[in-house]
């Protein structure tokens, strides 16, 4: 692993206590292409909140769902839920390359400017293949990809020299760990799948049928129960109503930035 380049920047102090007392933050940079050492470098952003009382050998790594969340964003839950394993663990908080600080690859809704842009098609082809060529002038987004980003987890794991990890992951970050788990077996002492993504599961080609099924099984519930039955005892006709109207073309509303 490090005949690749990887170079350790070191440890940076946390903005304004960012990520709770006592929060490492560092930064590890990586090529962007792996099998071009030499090449562009990217910096993998990483928080490292130390245990708390008599140290495990283990540290516990969470991921992030989305795709696209931060696992620095997971501070909270290290801090707050978890905070009894932490009495024992160090917790590692890893920007996914593409995510956070971790070279970040977001597209400008201009939402705040333009609020009707928030609604609409959720996978608007057009805007994509604008925000793909915005992207495309800074980094090489075929090296973006799920078994990549499990590569430069390894490197922080070894940066930081633990020779076993606990993995953690919450929707998408599912994924994550599998695929780390999948590369890396030797390295997993545990693993926790909360919400889990499947490898084969095609994002987001299965969103509009899961979408369907659940609202089916809501109503469907609805009607079997009798407190809500009497309750709403109009509620498929209702619902038939509110998606006819939306099928009759576009609904004005106010938004508040």
């Amino acid at each position: 692993m490090l005949a690749l380049a990887l170079i350790l920047l070191g440890q940076q102090s946390c903005p304004n206590g960012q990520f709770g007392p006592g929060a490492e933050c560092r930064t590890l940079s990586v090529p962007e292409d792996r099998a071009r050492p030499d090449g562009r470098k990217i910096p993998i952003r990483y928080v490292v909140l130390r245990a708390t009382g008599r140290r495990q050998p283990e540290a516990v790594f969470l991921f992030n769902g989305g795709p696209g969340a931060p696992s620095t964003g997971m501070a909270g839950l290290a801090r707050g839920p978890f905070g009894r394993v932490r009495e024992f663990r160090d917790f590692v908080l890893v920007d996914q390359r593409g995510t956070g600080a971790s070279n970040g690859l977001m597209c400008d809704l201009e939402a705040r400017r333009y609020p009707a842009r928030a609604f609409g098609h959720v996978f608007d082809p057009a805007f994509f293949a604008r925000c793909r060529a915005q992207l495309e002038k800074q980094a090489d987004l075929t090296r973006y990809v799920t078994d990549i980003a499990v590569q430069d987890i390894d490197a922080v794991r070894e940066a930081l020299g633990y020779e076993q990890v606990i993995l953690w992951g919450g929707s998408f970050g599912t994924r994550i760990a599998q695929a780390y788990a999948r590369r890396y077996p030797e390295r997993v002492k545990a693993m926790v799948l909360d919400g889990v993504v499947p490898l084969d599961f095609s994002i987001p080609l299965t969103y509009a049928a899961s979408l369907q099924q659940s609202l089916d099984r809501i109503l469907a519930g609805c009607r079997a129960r009798a407190s809500c039955r009497d309750s709403f005892p109009d509620l498929d006709s209702q619902w038939n109503a509110l998606v006819e109207r939306f099928r009759r073309g576009p609904i004005g509303t106010r938004v508040t930035p």
